[in-house]
């Protein structure tokens, strides 16, 4: 409605009167879009600092399953660590206190034909194929 209001003030008041109120309202245009833009601008910003602030000091972490079907082992963790029979620079070091932070692991439905395993820290067995015989 506003719209046709203005056209028709735009054609009573003559073509050179027009352009002259259509720079006008379109300067003012112009400086809303831009306000609007800048405070976008603001709350995205905020938005994105809330976002990235850790949690209880540390890096949270949630995993969940909503139902599936799964044939094979399912792991849930923060940290998982693969086994090797050599040392490895990616495995904890003994005795090293553990990093800030809480895990959430949650399943809700599902068919799971292999194990499931769940925790913060985990470090998995080497493959059997891998596997060294101690003796």
């Amino acid at each position: 409605m506003l719209l046709i209001g203005l056209g028709v003030f735009l054609v009573r008041v003559g073509l050179e009167d027009a352009n002259q109120w259509a720079s006008v309202f379109g300067l003012f245009l112009n400086i809303a879009g831009f306000g609007v833009a800048v405070l976008g601008a603001v709350q995205a910003r905020r938005a994105a600092t809330r976002a990235s602030a850790p949690v209880g000091g540390g890096d949270d972490t949630t995993n969940r399953i909503h139902g599936g079907k799964f044939t094979g082992a399912v792991t849930q963790g923060r940290d998982i660590y693969a086994s090797v029979d050599v040392p490895s620079p990616t495995l904890p070091e003994a005795g090293r206190a553990p990093e800030t932070g809480s895990v959430s692991n949650h399943i809700e439905g599902g068919t799971f034909g292999g194990p499931v395993i769940q925790g913060r820290d985990v470090v998995l067995p080497p493959p059997a194929d891998r596997r060294t015989d101690p003796s």
